[in-house]
């Protein structure tokens, strides 16, 4: 898939683990409990996207917007988040072993597992306006 708009989709439990899904909008999409496992979804859009338990795992998200979307449940584990924008994101409680999140942007909503400590990974804090 390539520069795929499915904004608002509905792909609960979907697999597409593997995948070469890079450039997509999937802004508002239900991807709850998504496979995703090594997908490639570098510069794709996920605003305000439902990931609830998705399973992530070693998936490629560098320089993905990721704003405000819902992780809760989510495997991130091993997942690359460089150059994402983590903006509103929580992150509490999820499985995160491993994630590279170096140049990561952040706000003060972004909401981060206990004991991970962001700016040691990488992520950079912006500030809003």
């Amino acid at each position: 898939m390539w520069r795929a708009q499915v904004t608002g989709a509905c792909l609960p439990r979907a697999r597409i683990a593997h995948s070469y899904i890079r450039h997509a909008d999937l802004s508002d999409a239900d991807l709850s409990g998504a496979l995703l496992q090594r997908a490639n979804l570098e510069s794709s859009t996920f605003g305000r996207a439902n990931l609830a338990g998705a399973d992530l795992e070693g998936a490629l998200l560098r320089m993905a917007t990721l704003a405000d979307a819902n992780f809760s449940h989510a495997n991130l584990t091993r997942a690359d988040l460089a150059g994402a924008d983590l903006t509103g994101v929580r992150l509490r409680g999820e499985r995160v072993y491993g994630v590279l999140s170096s140049a990561a942007h952040y706000d003060s909503r972004t909401r981060w597992p206990a004991g991970f400590d962001a700016l040691k990974h990488g992520a950079v804090r912006v500030s809003e306006d």
